[in-house]
């Protein structure tokens, strides 16, 4: 499953498409995260179920964010995070608000383009970076 059946569970909502992607989110999401495509295909999967804007949707997102840890050190879940709680932030509603009240600090970082890099990263800027 990749990013037009996501799209389409997204477009064309069914509360029967919960089901595959709650499987798809305790399964699938973490077998493959070793593995490149993962990062194409988490941010079009968490916009798919956060769309539903449910209480089943909401367990699926919490239980995502929520892992500990998120993911394997090889990659980048920095970037996956980032794009899961822009999916529950976007599609705000009150079967969220637990999770919009957690992650709201960062989102406001984040328009502001305030982006903090975590502490563990190991980047080092040794002087000024010129575009």
């Amino acid at each position: 499953m990749g990013d037009p059946s996501f799209r389409l569970m997204k477009d064309y909502p069914d509360s029967s498409y919960l089901t595959v992607l709650e499987r798809y989110g305790n399964k699938n999401l973490y077998r493959y995260t070793n593995l490149e495509y993962i990062t194409s295909n988490a941010p079009a999967f968490f916009g798919a179920v956060a769309s539903y804007k449910n209480e089943c949707s909401a367990r699926i997102l919490e239980r995502i964010l929520n892992r500990k840890p998120f993911g394997p050190s090889s990659v980048d879940t920095f970037y996956i995070k980032n794009r899961l709680m822009h999916s529950i932030w976007d599609n705000r509603c009150p079967a969220y608000a637990a999770m919009t009240a957690k992650i709201k600090a960062q989102m406001l970082r984040d328009e502001k383009n305030e982006i903090p890099f975590p502490a563990d990263s190991g980047i080092i800027f040794p002087h000024s970076i010129i575009w």
